[in-house]
Parts: C-alpha cells; sequence; structure tokens
C-alpha cells in the first residue's frame, strides 16, 4: 500500500512539474493610476485589436518613452528625459518575448524593467 502512495505522490509531483513547462504568461495590458504592464505577446495575441504596449528611445533628443493602450482604449505614456545606461539596455532588451513593467508619476516614468523568458515567447 505504501508503494502504491508513493507512486501517486510522484505522478502528482511530475504531472504539476510537466503542466508548468509549458505555461505562458497571458497577461494583457493593464493601466493602473502609476503604472502599466503586460505581456508584449499577450497584448499582440489578445482577441482585440485595441491594445500595445511599448517603449522607443527618440534619436533627436534622446529621451525614451513607454506607452501603452489597453483593451478599454485607456491610454497612458510617459517619457525618462535624461536616460541613463540603465535605462537604455532595459529598452533595448525589449523582445516578443518580454513582459513590461513601467511605472511613473505625471509624465515621468519612474521605472522601466523589461523581464524576458520562455513563458512569453510567441
Amino acid at each position: 500500500m505504501k508503494f502504491v502512495k508513493l507512486i501517486v505522490v510522484a505522478a502528482i509531483i511530475l504531472g504539476s512539474q510537466l503542466s508548468f513547462a509549458g505555461w505562458q504568461n497571458n497577461t494583457t495590458v493593464t493601466i493602473t493610476s502609476s503604472s502599466f504592464y503586460g505581456s508584449l505577446r499577450a497584448s499582440r495575441d489578445s482577441a482585440n485589436n485595441t491594445e500595445y504596449l511599448a517603449c522607443y528611445v527618440n534619436g533627436q533628443t534622446d529621451a525614451i518613452t513607454c506607452f501603452a493602450r489597453d483593451a478599454s482604449s485607456n491610454y497612458k505614456s510617459c517619457t525618462i528625459a535624461a536616460p541613463d545606461d540603465g535605462d537604455y539596455a532595459t529598452v533595448s532588451a525589449v523582445s516578443s518575448s518580454t513582459y513590461l513593467y513601467v511605472a511613473f508619476s505625471g509624465g515621468t516614468c519612474t521605472r522601466v524593467q523589461a523581464t524576458n523568458g520562455s513563458y512569453n515567447l510567441p
């Protein structure tokens, strides 16, 4: 009987491990009063044609601007007027496998975080 219980426990553990292996981040664009975030893949693959999420570097001013529109057409953008090397590196890391988080105060981005992982891949 102990052997059967051991097999059942092992099957549950292995099954939960295997089910996580194909997990995908399906966080579409969310805009709050102080941040916006989401998976670029999920926003692109969403059922609506409204939401998007991006950051770019202005070649003339070197400022970084990030912006988002959610499924309800709420829009927010913010800018880092004097970015440092870390800000440029973060924005350069954004790809189709990115979960992007941007915090802001007024029109200024106070934090930009790009997380890349297999769970964000298209």
